[in-house]
Parts: structure tokens; C-alpha cells; sequence
């Protein structure tokens, strides 16, 4: 089943665009002109993008094939069309996501720390040299544990500890301007911290999965677990195909099966969602194209 509908460009002076949604691929090209160019699932980490704005809407970032960054700006419609196609975060887009987020986090505190090591002081020109700056290091290594953690652990939590870390700065500066500390840039900068802290909270929301953020039952269980798969239907109710798999932890593993035409272990990693064998029977002929066999 395709979907396609019209976008329009964040640059006024492109024509209008269109974008096809189907089952696994999305293909976008303007109206009229040229071939469009198709972006699979697997490839949307490095070439989609979508972050929310005000109203509901979203600036939807697209790299074409030869490198160009393309932006539309969907109203809130269009952006809840493309977040149903986009389905739940998988851990390779959470992956994307952090290590692009916090390259940033690990630049800035390498300056700070390096600017809180002390400097000595020359009499012959009068300088007096730099004291050791403790907070101005301590800040620096929290932006470098972030970009370390986020690289080597990668984690939806990061995005809660980042948000209480930048509310943490936020309140200090408000601090001081009750304080009487206050300086022109102290405002803005405030407000601009808390807007950071914000949006850390909706990654965390957005990238947390979908049986943690229900809560349930308080604990998730294993996707091994004798009980879940005893109580499958219960679990899953109302959830897609990709969000059983995503929740379950086995969305990566049914990628792979799917690309080694693997039958069998398709048919294993549905049955332990719980699928019933009629539904993994329609849906293993679908990704391993056999309906398209039968029919000829």
C-alpha cells in the first residue's frame, strides 16, 4: 500500500515536491520533474530526519543521493503520516541519533576543560596568571562523560540525565539573577538552556519504548521470558508488526532473516511476538516475495 501526498520545500524558491510512502521504502522528487529518489528504512538514520516545531508542525531533513541536505516543512497531517511510516525509533537511529548529538557535547567540554587548567603568571609583564577554575572543569568532564557514554553505551536515559544536567545550569543562572548577578545575556542564555533541557525530555520520551513508557506491569519482561510468550496476545495487543518487534528487542534480527531468506528463523522471530500462524504465513510470502511467485 503506497501513500503520496505533496511537501513543500523550507526554501521558497523550490517547486513543490512529492513524497510516496509505501510499506518499505519512502520515494521523494518534485512534482513533475526527473525520477524521484527512494531512502529504505535502513538507510533513514543517515538520510531522514524529523524534529517537531511549534504548532505541531516539523522540519522533515532529507539527503538526497548526491550529498544535498533538502528541507520541508510538514504541517501536523503530513508530520503524523511520516511518524506512522517511520514507526518506533530503532536502536540504530537511537545510535544516530546520540553520537550526533553529543560530537557537539565532546568538543565544547574538551575547550572548557582545557580553559579551566591553571596558567602561571609572569612578573616581568605584570600578568597574573589563571587560578584552577573547578567548576568550569567539572562542567567540562560532564560534557565529555556524555559524549564518551553515548559512544560506547548508547542509552534513551542519556537524554534524561542530559535534560536534569542542563535544567541544573538553567536554575543556576536564575539563581543568580535573583541574586542581583545579572547581565544582559543571562536572560536569553537561561531561556535557551531550558528550551535544550525541553527537548531532551521529548528525545527521552520519543526514544523510550513503547512497553516501558506504558508501564504495564513495573518490569518489562525478557523477550525470552516463558511468561511473555505464554501471555503474547495480551502483551502485543494493539500494537503493529514492527512495534512487537521493536519492543521486543528483535527488529535487527528480523532485518538480517529477511536479507539471508532465512524462512525459518522469520518464522520463529514472528511466532514469538505473537503473531498467530496464519498472520506469519501472509507476512513471510510478503517480505520474502513469494506472493509475487504464486501469482505467476
Amino acid at each position: 500500500r503506497m501513500e503520496t501526498f505533496e511537501i513543500s520545500p523550507v526554501n521558497n524558491k523550490l517547486d513543490k515536491w512529492a513524497i510516496a510512502l509505501s510499506d518499505g521504502t519512502a520515494g521523494l522528487g518534485p512534482i513533475g520533474e526527473g525520477t524521484p529518489f527512494m531512502i529504505s528504512r535502513d538507510e533513514v538514520p543517515e538520510r531522514f530526519e524529523m524534529n517537531g516545531i511549534l504548532g505541531g508542525k516539523a522540519v522533515l531533513t532529507v539527503r538526497s543521493p548526491d550529498g544535498k541536505k533538502l528541507q520541508f516543512l510538514l504541517p501536523k497531517e503530513q508530520r503524523e503520516k511520516v511518524s506512522s511510516w517511520l514507526g518506533p525509533p530503532t536502536k540504530k537511529q537511537l545510535k544516530a541519533t546520540l553520537r550526533k548529538k553529543y560530537f557537539l557535547y565532546g568538543l565544547l567540554g574538551f575547550l572548557i576543560l582545557l580553559g579551566s587548567m591553571p596558567i602561571p603568571g609572569n612578573p616581568e609583564t605584570g600578568y597574573a596568571g589563571e587560578a584552577f577554575d573547578l567548576f568550569s572543569f567539572a562542567l567540562g568532564a560532564g560534557l565529555l562523560c556524555f559524549w564518551l557514554v553515548a559512544r560506547v553505551k548508547p542509552s534513551h536515559y542519556l537524554f534524561a540525565l542530559d535534560a536534569c544536567f542542563i535544567a541544573f545550569l538553567a536554575l543556576s543562572n536564575v539563581r543568580g539573577i535573583y541574586q542581583g548577578q545579572f547581565h544582559a545575556i543571562l536572560i536569553p542564555w537561561t531561556l535557551f538552556l531550558l528550551w535544550i533541557a525541553w527537548f531532551s525530555v521529548k528525545q527521552f520520551r520519543e526514544y523510550t519504548p513503547r512497553d516501558e513508557a506504558s508501564g504495564d506491569s513495573g518490569h518489562a519482561l525478557p523477550p525470552n521470558d516463558p511468561k511473555l510468550r505464554a501471555n503474547s496476545n495480551t502483551h502485543y495487543a494493539a500494537m503493529t508488526v514492527n512495534e512487537r518487534l521493536f519492543v521486543s528487542g528483535k527488529l535487527d534480527a528480523f532485518d538480517k532473516a529477511v536479507s539471508e531468506k532465512n524462512q525459518r528463523e522469520i518464522e520463529s522471530i514472528l511466532e514469538s511476538v505473537g503473531l498467530s500462524a496464519q498472520n506469519i504465513t501472509v507476512i513471510t510470502k510478503k517480505v520474502l516475495g513469494l506472493e509475487q511467485e504464486e501469482d505467476n
